[in-house]
This record gives C-alpha cells, sequence and structure tokens, in this order.
C-alpha cells in the first residue's frame, strides 16, 4: 500500500462499465445493458473525464498509475499528458487476449511505463515496437493474503481445502473440475 510508504495518495473510484459473467439475475442483466448502452457510456465515462481532470487541477502527483485501464481512452491519456508533468504508468494485470481491447492497445505508447504480468506478452509487445513495456508479476500483500482461524461458526462457509477466486470463464472451469475430489469454494464474479 503505497500510503504505508509515506506517499500521498488520491484514488478515483472507476465503475464497472463492462462485465464478463455475473450472477445470471434479471437485475444483472437490465443494469449490464443500462451501463453498456453506448449514450449511457459515453455519459459514465464523460463525467468520469472530468473528474479526473479536476483531480489533476486540484492535486499534481508525481505519478499516476492506472490498473488495467481498458476504459481509459487514448484521448483522455493525451490529455492527462497536457495538464500533469507526473509519470504516467499502466499495471496490466490481465491475459494477452484482452491487450487488443479498444481502451488498452491503442493508449499503450502514451504510458511512461506499461507493465504487463507475463514475460510472453512482454516479448510480443516489444516485438511489435514498444519500448515502454516492464514485467511486474501479480503478488500477494502478506498483512492481507494471510491464513486466519475461522471460528466455528464460520468454518462451514469459509473452510477449504482449495480456494478459487477470480471470474468464471470456461476453460477455468475445466480445470477445477479436476479438484472436486477436495473441499473446493470458488469466489468471484459469475
Amino acid at each position: 500500500n503505497l500510503s504505508k510508504l509515506g506517499c500521498r495518495v488520491d484514488l478515483v473510484p472507476w465503475p464497472k462499465v463492462s462485465f464478463v459473467l455475473e450472477s445470471y439475475t434479471i437485475r444483472t442483466r437490465l443494469r449490464h445493458r443500462w451501463l453498456n448502452w453506448k449514450p449511457m457510456r459515453k455519459r459514465i465515462l464523460a463525467s468520469l473525464t472530468t473528474m479526473i481532470l479536476d483531480k489533476l487541477g486540484d492535486f499534481q502527483p508525481d505519478l499516476i498509475l492506472v490498473l488495467k485501464g481498458d476504459q481509459i481512452a487514448p484521448a483522455l491519456l493525451k490529455r492527462v499528458r497536457d495538464v500533469s508533468s507526473a509519470k504516467l504508468v499502466n499495471w496490466f494485470p490481465d491475459a494477452l487476449a484482452n491487450i487488443e481491447n479498444p481502451g488498452v492497445f491503442p493508449g499503450i505508447a502514451l504510458y511512461d511505463h506499461f507493465f504487463v504480468k507475463d514475460l510472453y506478452l512482454k516479448k510480443q509487445l516489444e516485438k511489435v515496437g514498444f519500448a515502454n513495456i516492464g514485467y511486474l508479476p501479480q503478488a500477494f500483500d502478506p498483512e492481507i493474503h494471510r491464513p486466519v482461524a475461522l471460528s466455528h461458526d464460520e468454518q462451514p462457509r469459509y473452510g477449504c481445502a482449495v480456494c478459487v477466486v477470480g471470474s468464471c470463464y470456461p476453460y477455468r472451469l475445466q480445470m477445477v473440475r479436476h479438484l472436486l475430489a477436495y473441499n473446493v469454494k470458488i469466489w468471484g464474479a459469475g
């Protein structure tokens, strides 16, 4: 956590305006359609653009860290560059298949540093000419990701031999299928 290291941190809350898989309720489907309806999506992203630019008027950071950035258009990155001298860094902790997202690939060159979690992806991006690519694998924070003692009441809900956390994809279901002999708990969207 950057705050614990003595850095002043200001966050921009970024709503999820696209969904992979969520529970299949009517409410979720309606929310998904509403947020992804082009006029609404445009309004949300315009509002967020204004929020970011307003923040940069009040707070001149040394570093702007973008996590994934799949909803950040290159035009916004250019506007940020116009109003801030901060280093612009993206950590893209997603798969190669998602790098071609319209909000990601066209903006890579606009970052001072663009970090990926996968050495193969790093090599592929360097192969097509990007010089700002770095490798930063996913990790854990030992203060958060640690064994905890469960109470008797918590044991049925949270106790397990194997825990899977993430979004649901068919290939992941195939992998989990091989773990069903163990006490498995699955957490995440979808």
